[in-house]
């Protein structure tokens, strides 16, 4: 009897917490749906502060640091490579979040059960994270300038070639959409404008962002676009990052021949 009464136990306390780190997803979820593009106010980081739940803590601060003006999302303490449970926690509110986009949006309950992580390699969920996280500073900051910063790979304990080129590859696309949208269209913009935009950009290891080749990584799919199906990572990336690197060349040889 006490052994049957052990095992109701453990399984009402499992079901109890299951319960509480869903609702804890969707506090974390619905604050960075709101807040992603604006700043959150000291009460709305006061209440996320107070959400206690081991499996969310990590996600919790980085979701709070997202949400808040003037964040500190490019310190070593975010841009580091994080624990896979932290990468699967944030994939949960991420999911989440684009849900709360839908104009027919399922419960977040189900939303949660659909995830299958066996079948999400752990390249997807830090392209998920470093997305996310760059892709917040483009939203908040108005002016951006990486030309003090260098990434240092093995600082952020990005090891693999994967890893590495997944991280500057985001880094090269976001930055990219964020110049072009701020700074004019393909039409208007100068080769001064092109020296002035280059002269932003980070760092790679000691390396300027043209320097930059270790691209010979085994390739995975992710999700670029939630309406479409998902896509390989190097093939979307890739073209990207030699659409910019052409632009900058083509705008530079026009300066050059201006010049002589």
């Amino acid at each position: 009897m006490k052994k049957h009464l052990l095992i109701y136990f453990l399984l009402l306390s499992l079901c109890c917490f299951s319960q509480t780190s869903n609702q804890d997803f969707i506090k974390l979820a619905e604050a960075f749906h709101k807040y992603h593009s604006i700043s959150a106010d000291s009460i709305v980081i006061q209440n996320l502060e107070e959400i206690h739940s081991i499996e969310n803590d990590s996600s919790k601060y980085f979701i709070i640091e997202l949400i808040k003006s003037n964040n500190q999302t490019l310190s070593d303490k975010y841009l580091t490579k994080p624990t896979l449970k932290t990468l699967k926690s944030v994939y949960i509110i991420l999911q989440l979040n684009y849900n709360m986009f839908n104009s027919s949006p399922i419960s977040n309950d189900k939303v949660i059960d659909k995830i299958d992580f066996d079948n999400i390699s752990e390249e997807e969920l830090l392209f998920t994270y470093y997305r996310t996280l760059i892709g917040n500073l483009v939203n908040k900051i108005e002016i951006i300038d990486f030309s003090i910063i260098n990434f240092n790979f093995e600082k952020l304990k990005l090891k693999t070639k994967t890893e590495k080129s997944i991280f500057f590859l985001i880094v090269m696309e976001r930055l990219g959409s964020y110049y072009w949208a701020n700074e004019a269209t393909s039409e208007s913009i100068n080769s001064e404008d092109i020296v002035n935009i280059i002269k932003r950009y980070p760092q790679f290891d000691g390396k300027k962002y043209y320097e930059f080749n270790d691209f010979d990584f085994q390739d995975f799919d992710v999700s670029i676009d939630i309406r479409r199906a998902k896509e390989s990572f190097k093939d979307y990336y890739l073209k990207v990052y030699i659409g910019i690197i052409q632009f900058h060349f083509d705008k530079l040889k026009i300066k050059t021949a201006a010049n002589n």
